[in-house]
């Protein structure tokens, strides 16, 4: 039996992360995180519901802070930055460098504070349990590795809650 490790509450190692990402230890949410990712999401759908202005999932980002996004539109918003984070250019990295970023922003959200949905926040683990690894390019359109995007793309619009889905 592989050991485990509880995403969100264990902390994250170097040797921990290399664990994850070769296949020998697992990754497990505990109720626990389940409830603070929850709270968090549903905290986000508050402030959208009360129509409270707040950076990122109401708004737009960088020069395009003072944009209000309607509450129509916040869904279409988050499904825009997913398609913009799936955006990247160069050779592909290394498939183990992309699971360990996917671990890094597995652990990332499930510290509870992104307002993410706790579905998408599973696709993500799925993709790195499955080891169904999305390609990853030195350089993306937000200036980055390109990580969140393609498997946070692929939970159905359907099943993606609006608001402060993207997670950063």
């Amino acid at each position: 039996m592989k050991p485990i490790f509880r995403w969100g509450q264990d902390q994250l190692t170097a040797s921990s992360a290399l664990a994850l990402a070769r296949g020998r230890m697992q990754g497990r949410f505990t109720p626990e995180v389940r409830q603070k990712v929850q709270a968090s999401r549903s905290a986000v759908e508050e402030i959208v519901d009360r129509g409270k202005v707040v950076y990122g999932v109401n708004t737009g980002f960088g020069s395009l802070c003072n944009k209000i996004i309607s509450a129509e539109n916040t869904r279409k918003l988050q499904d825009n930055i997913l398609r913009s984070h799936s955006v990247g250019v160069g050779p592909d990295v290394p498939l183990e460098v992309v699971r360990l970023m996917l671990i890094l922003k597995i652990q990332s959200l499930a510290q509870g504070f992104s307002g993410i949905s706790f579905e998408v926040l599973e696709r993500l683990h799925w993709h790195l349990e499955a080891d169904v690894i999305p390609p990853g390019t030195p350089a993306g359109f937000a200036g980055r590795l390109r990580r969140s995007g393609p498997p946070g793309a692929s939970v159905p619009a359907a099943d993606r809650p609006g608001p402060g889905m993207a997670g950063g």
